[in-house]
């Protein structure tokens, strides 16, 4: 064929420069021979290229990530949009074309040919926008190729029938070959990060503005002056002060910025949004000026920003003592007597109806699914597509999951602080909201993988009996003697000896093949972590079966509650036993994830023991709304979507992946070592001071504080679990990573402080409640003390109890203390109160 020499030719050429190559069909795009994409069938030698283009026209593909010259590529499929794109992230394509190889295949759109930075394990993304109709779908603006993945060169012969040829060639040396430009690498590097902004630019598709950022609780009162100081400033003044540079009609570089991309943005409400991973004005949300002014001029500290605008703006802050209710000569309207103006008192009337114990159920904050990062996001869309769960219990079971597959290959280590992987989470929902198909489908590679452990365990256990047999013979051999003779006797035991050392130790048993566990006690942990796998789950749908079972009954909840905090810390777990002595265990790990029903998790949130052992602050808790009611069938089978199946293909990677063990030892891991990188560490600690400020009294997360003095931790975790699903081999977490583990946690924060705030986690409300419910069920319209801990419910034993809870329903007006005695049950009784059973005001 005439063809066939070009081809041969054009192969040897760059093999000769390092690359390494695949083939394909003529005119085909994409390679179908096994295993074209590893390093066993990769065509990297003249040999390999003589053979393979000897008599067959085959189409020639560059596999980036494999040759001794590591190549990237930037694919363009659009050139006008990918070109407006570019515009508006501060770099020209057409410069950008000028020396850098390029290949035409399809007339009008091009390639261009990079050499990847060392060190540097680039991903493959791609930009899509919507179609500009229904019918279209959606287009492919461009992608940024790497890895092992190929692309066709010249002069392989396109599906039109057209040759690729090269419009600007390669530099006979490969190093020549340019690497990607800063903008380019920053957008690579952070794909994730910047994707929401790359597809807002679309300009047929409406943008879906971020969310703006919250304000916390101290602010609340204080919201006049917030809106005097955003009617007299705007973000585009304040950022200037602070060295941002405007490029462009709505763009600003940061200061200090190393890819030179505008990364801050003037959305069109006028707030500002950044991209930038090391701006302090990074957190997922849109600014206002305010927002602008508390970051970058008080670094998140809200009640000194408030201070500071309120001095600028000449506001008096502190409000005037109200004026004595016994000195005021007006009075209240008639129809507001008994309540309170804004000056007088806060005594409601006398026929005032109940109030509830706990405020009205305050809607979850949304998930941030896009935080997810590109495996478990993607997931998530398509389990809920089907199953129709609630988002946050998903992604508790997906992250749950992932950190199973995570915790034993790595640690997060920042300044000689070592970070496990592991997770604990609990989801809270009623029945029927799915949590058992969820969790079904996102554990299905673990299933897997355990089944094998299984029947792997059982062929060992049978091998492992007939060597002990063995063994046990061949032990008995040696040590037999029948000698009476006392000189004969000690060299017979000499000689034992030898025989003993020389038949080495007994045959160790195979480990337990679990990895997971429902209900163990801390006993359980221990011989499953000392005889079996030195990674564990402890997954549970129906989480009242661990809550009220063995591992946490009061004579053993402490035990095992320190076990659980220790394995979370990465500590080791000890045992002393009078019989077995003491052991350690070192380097186990173990993420958990219960799912339970509101009366249950009620119950654990509101016993003070889990408080103060720490516990409950090692907990990722999420309380989702619920779906029931809008879940109308669909006819789909979640198997069978690719992002799952993306998701299923990362799992059983690191399932399946050795365990790095210490030296000598059977089951003790040795995690490699996670860092982060610079920009990401710029990032975490900016956010670990903000939350520190936030912790001291009368600080907006001192609620929550033993929760949130560890939330800089948990985002790491999450991060450090993101960056394996993606990248099992990884290193190192970049800023876009640890930057999705901090969107994660202000949302568990959130979470966090909305269940607080409820009032499920007070034990006296949760007691006072209880005490509410029993008043109710009695047909009696008084209820004297005596009766209340002589027959109330459990927890209330004392007379010093019951008089502390009856004052809390006092306070409510569930009930009425009456200052004279009553006779009830032909005694007087001194202590009495009416039972009042009007409905709670709403």
């Amino acid at each position: 064929m005439t063809v066939e020499p070009d081809l041969q030719a054009a192969a040897l050429g760059y093999v000769a420069r390092g690359f390494a190559l695949t083939w394909m069909a003529h005119g085909s795009k994409a390679p179908t021979h096994p295993g074209w994409n590893t390093h066993a069938k990769a065509v990297v030698t003249p040999d390999q290229v003589l053979e393979i283009w000897n008599g067959t026209a085959r189409n020639i593909g560059i596999v980036h990530g494999l040759g001794d010259v590591k190549t990237c590529s930037l694919d363009v499929d659009q050139v006008e949009c990918t070109r407006g794109v570019f515009a508006e992230f501060g770099f020209d394509l057409d410069l950008l074309r000028q020396g850098t190889p390029t290949v035409e295949g399809k007339p009008g759109n091009f390639r261009l040919l990079f050499r990847q930075p060392a060190g540097m394990d680039l991903p493959l993304v791609k930009l899509e926008w919507p179609g500009r109709s229904a019918a279209e779908g959606k287009i492919t603006l461009f992608e940024l190729r790497a890895g092992a993945n190929q692309d066709v060169l010249p002069p392989s012969k396109h599906p039109s029938g057209k040759r690729y040829e090269w419009l600007t060639p390669l530099p006979d040396d490969p190093l020549a070959l340019p690497e990607p430009p800063p903008a380019l690498l920053e957008l690579w590097t952070n794909w994730s990060a910047w994707l929401p902004e790359l597809q807002a630019l679309c300009p047929w598709s409406a943008p879906v503005e971020p969310k703006a950022a919250p304000y916390t609780s101290e602010a609340r009162p204080h919201l006049d002056i917030i809106g005097h100081f955003n009617q007299a400033h705007d973000v585009r003044s304040l950022l200037e002060a602070h060295g941002y540079k405007p490029k462009g009609k709505n763009r600003y570089l940061p200061p200090h910025s190393t890819s030179g991309i505008p990364s801050v943005r003037i959305l069109d409400s006028g707030k500002v949004f950044s991209s930038n991973g090391s701006c302090a004005l990074n957190d997922g949300h849109a600014h206002d000026a305010f927002s602008v002014f508390c970051l970058l001029d008080h670094q998140g500290d809200v009640k000194a920003a408030i201070k500071a605008a309120a001095v600028g703006l000449g506001i008096e802050l502190k409000q005037p003592r109200p004026e004595p209710q016994s000195q005021r000569t007006d009075s209240p309207p008639p129809e507001q007597e008994g309540y309170a103006d804004s000056l007088g008192s806060k005594t409601p009337p006398s026929n005032a109806p109940p109030d509830p114990l706990r405020r009205a159920a305050i809607p979850a904050a949304p998930y941030p699914v896009e935080a997810l990062g590109p495996i478990l996001g993607p997931a998530l869309v398509a389990v809920q597509r089907t199953l129709q769960a609630p988002i946050p219990l998903i992604a508790q079971s997906l992250l749950g999951a992932a950190a199973l597959a995570a915790q034993g290959h790595a640690n997060v280590v920042i300044d000689g602080r070592v970070i496990p992987l592991s997770l604990f989470l609990l989801t809270i929902g009623a029945s029927g909201e799915r949590k058992t198909g969820v969790d079904t489908l996102v554990l299905q590679p673990v299933m897997i993988r355990q089944r094998e452990l299984v029947d792997g365990h059982k062929l060992a256990m049978a091998d492992y009996k007939s060597a002990v047999r063995v063994w046990e013979q061949a032990e008995s051999a040696a040590i037999k003697e029948k000698a009476a003779d006392l000189s004969k006797v000690r060299t017979a035991s000499q000689e034992k000896s030898k025989a003993l050392g020389a038949l080495g130790e007994a045959p160790e048993a195979p480990f337990l093949p679990n990895l997971l566990a429902g209900d163990p006690t801390s006993e359980g942990l221990f011989k499953l972590f000392a005889n079996g796998q030195p990674s564990l789950g402890l997954f549970s749908d129906e989480g009242a079966l661990f809550v009220g079972g063995h591992a946490l009954a009061r004579d053993a909840r402490l035990r095992t509650i320190g076990a659980l905090s220790k394995l979370w810390d990465g500590r080791p777990l000890d045992r002393v036993r009078g019989g077995d002595g003491a052991s350690s265990l070192y380097d186990r790990r173990l993420s958990l994830h219960l799912m339970t029903q509101p009366l249950v998790a009620a119950e654990l949130l509101a016993d003070p023991i889990y408080q103060d052992q720490g516990f409950l602050a090692r907990v990722l808790i999420s309380w989702p709304d619920t779906t029931a009611g809008t879940r109308l069938y669909v006819n789909s089978d979640p198997s069978q979507e690719a992002a799952i199946g993306r998701y299923w293909l990362a799992l059983t990677t690191l399932l399946y992946r050795p365990y790095p063990l210490r030296p000598d030892t059977r089951n003790e891991l040795a995690p490699r070592a996670l860092s982060l990188s610079v920009e990401a560490k710029a990032v975490w600690v900016t956010t670990f001071n903000r939350i520190e400020r936030q912790l001291g009294e009368g600080g907006v997360l001192e609620p929550i504080r033993g929760f949130a003095s560890k939330a800089a931790e948990h985002a790491a975790r999450l991060a450090g679990v993101l960056t394996l699903i993606a990248q099992p081999e990884a290193t190192v977490i970049d800023a876009n990573t640890i930057t999705c583990g901090l969107l994660l946690m202000d949302y568990y924060l959130t979470e966090a402080l909305r269940i607080h705030d409820s009032g499920i986690a007070d034990p006296e409300l949760q007691a006072a409640q209880r005490l509410l419910d029993w008043l109710h069920g009695l047909n009696e319209t008084h209820v004297h003390l005596a009766k209340v801990y002589q027959c109330g419910p459990s927890g209330i034993r004392d007379a010093k109890t019951a008089r502390r809870l009856l004052d809390v329903l006092v306070k409510h007006r569930w009930l009425t203390k009456l200052d004279d005695g009553v006779v009830i049950d032909g005694k007087l009784r001194k202590d009495v109160w009416r039972i009042n059973r009007q409905e709670a005001a709403l």
